[in-house]
């Protein structure tokens, strides 16, 4: 329970000193507050296209808005919906789906095609239920409204699964002193769920991170390469649809989570899956590991030789080969020497192709 109370005050912390790019918006009772959002894991909207393993429409016009919009959000009859979404050309405030088309700042998800996934019809003004997303929002009141008085410090987390509200728990500044003060013995059912609560959210940040940074390895006879990062999209996703509810050691998961990095192997133009390993914790350069046997994942039919025939993996995908060399600040750099562009249908390799230089056997 200790290690769970350094969680919740690091948690509450980021929250309140480290957002670094622009909120999203949360309507409640015609009041304004901010959604949290950060680089290290992705918005709501972007839930959309990372689900459905599509390219976001949207983007980045800042160093503060890397990915290129501000959503309005609301929660009715405990149902998450996007209200509106507001999208600048970085120049001139106005945002441009191509070069033909000129548009207002601000849109209703149906302009930008956002539709439910389940078929839903958009509310009488618009607003769309957000039944592709998955995962906790912080929620905090503007700064604005602290510095006037009119709001409280606090934390709000609110768990939406599948676009509708599981559960909502407030962490205030009050809180966090009983927290300290406290003996474990005196904490009631309330304040444990509060602390599981923004256990949870540590965890469902940390998936997300750690997916952004992470790398997997792919190995072509004595060659190593990897594959680039996904946009938030663990290569190992795509045999759960992209849906993290699919994958069992997803951030629900308390015994055992994080996001899957994996060793693979190319060979007699089949791809296979070799290793797995969940990586966890918000620490940028110290990721924590835990090993994930085969058989936690597949039947015992499917493992042949240590390995699982990649029967999931379709479409086109880059590898890039090179070696890691030390790069700016002590930090390792992966210098790229060349470009492997595989097609793959069903997990066998149908098409390849290589950068200007290949590979010199």
């Amino acid at each position: 329970m200790k290690a769970v109370m350094a969680v919740v005050l690091m948690a509450f912390c980021m929250t309140t000193y480290a957002t670094n790019q622009m909120s999203d918006i949360f309507l409640e009772n015609g009041k304004r507050f901010n959604l949290f959002v950060s680089w290290g894991h992705p918005s709501p909207l972007q839930a959309l296209y990372i689900r459905t393993d599509t390219k976001s429409p949207f983007v980045g016009y800042s160093t503060a808005n890397y990915r290129g919009h501000v959503a309005t959000w609301q929660i009715s009859d405990s149902a998450f919906h996007l209200v509106s979404v507001e999208a600048s050309d970085y120049y001139h405030g106005e945002y441009r789906p191509d070069e033909n088309t000129r548009i207002d700042t601000v849109a209703s998800p149906a302009f930008f095609g956002i539709k439910s996934l389940s078929g839903v019809a958009p509310d009488k003004d618009g607003a769309v239920l957000a039944d592709w997303f998955t995962g906790v929002l912080e929620i905090t009141p503007t700064r604005q409204d602290v510095q006037n008085g009119e709001a409280d410090d606090f934390v709000r987390y609110i768990y939406i699964r599948n676009g509708k509200m599981v559960k909502d728990v407030t962490i205030t500044s009050m809180d966090r002193v009983f927290f300290e003060q406290l003996k474990e013995e005196e904490w009631d059912s309330e304040m444990i769920e509060k602390y599981s609560m923004a256990y949870l959210n540590e965890c469902y940040m940390a998936f997300y991170l750690r997916s952004g940074l992470a790398y997997d390895q792919v190995n072509l006879g004595k060659h190593s390469g990897r594959f680039p990062t996904r946009d938030f999209r663990p290569m190992l996703m795509l045999l759960y649809d992209n849906d993290p509810l699919q994958f069992p050691f997803n951030w629900e998961n308390f015994e055992k989570n994080g996001a899957p990095v994996c060793k693979w192997m190319i060979q007699n133009d089949s791809l296979f899956l070799c290793q797995v390993t969940l990586q966890s914790g918000l620490d940028l350069f110290k990721p924590e590991e835990k090993s994930v046997e085969l058989s936690e994942l597949f039947r015992q039919e499917r493992i042949v030789n240590n390995r699982v025939f990649a029967f999931w993996m379709s479409g086109e995908f880059v590898v890039e080969y090179g070696e890691e060399k030390e790069g700016m600040f002590g930090m390792p750099e992966f210098q790229i020497d060349r470009k492997q562009t595989i097609t793959l249908d069903s997990g066998r390799v149908v098409k390849s192709e290589w950068s200007s230089s290949a590979f010199e056997e």
